[in-house]
Formats: structure tokens, sequence, C-alpha cells
């Protein structure tokens, strides 16, 4: 009677580990424009700004309402003035829409390869706008 050998196993293991990532990059500055009743200042009437965010994990974006990253120039009335934020995403990030605010905001965000958000800026004052140059910020975090 023969005997027969025995089988051979081995086991082989594979361990991996993601971790919580969350960046922002290749921002671009957008432009103000004046609307034709003088009364707006918007980035509608100019260009919209960007960002990239790359998610993975789950994240936050926030959003901060705008504020003056330089003071309005001289003769500008500020009473009555509202300076909103709207945003949106493309591809990963198409559930992000925001619409015109003048609140912080914040959206939970999963995992999603790199994806661009669009900004815009909006002054409104029914003084109008004296002559000059008006710049804001809008801050955008991103947070696990």
């Amino acid at each position: 009677m023969a005997v027969t050998p025995a089988a051979a196993q081995s086991n082989v293991d594979f361990t991996g580990t993601v971790a919580t990532v969350c960046a922002l990059s290749l921002p671009t500055n957008g432009t103000l424009g004046l609307n034709p009743a003088g009364n707006v200042l918007s980035s509608e009437y100019g260009l919209a700004g960007s960002v990239t965010v790359l998610s993975i994990g789950s994240n936050n974006l926030a959003v901060d309402a705008p504020i003056w990253q330089v003071a309005p120039p001289a003769g500008y009335n500020a009473t009555g003035e509202a300076l909103l934020v709207s945003y949106s995403g493309a591809a990963g990030l198409s559930a992000v829409n925001q619409a015109f605010t003048a609140s912080d905001t914040s959206v939970p965000i999963g995992t999603l390869a790199a994806a661009v958000l669009t900004v815009n800026n909006r002054v409104t004052n029914s003084n109008g706008f004296a002559e000059g140059t008006y710049t804001t910020r809008t801050v955008v975090t991103c947070t696990p």
C-alpha cells in the first residue's frame, strides 16, 4: 500500500490601513465685478474662485462667510452692506451646494478623489460703491 504525502499549506495574510485625510490644494482667486445697477459687487459679474478638495474617510468641509481682506476705499458707506458666500462642488462633491449666505457653513463629505469646489463672493449695498479696490476673503477648511 502506497502512502500519499500530506498537502502543504501556508497562510498569506494582508493588512492595510486607511488614514483619514482631507487636503485642499490649487486655490484659484476670484474677481469681483459690479452689476449694472451699481449696488452689487460679485464674482457673478467677475470670476468665481475655486479650490481642489481631496477627502479620504469621513470629513467636514467648512466655508466661512466672507470678510473684508482689505478695508474698503475711503468714501465707501458700509451702512446696509451684506457680505455673502455661495459654493458648489463638481464630480464627487456634486451634493455640496450652498446658495448665497452670510453665515459660516459646514457640510460632511465622504471619500472622494480630487474634486473642485467653486466659491463665489457677493457684496450688496444699497448705497453703491465708492471708486477703489475691494478685496474679500472666504476661508475654506477641511477637517476629519
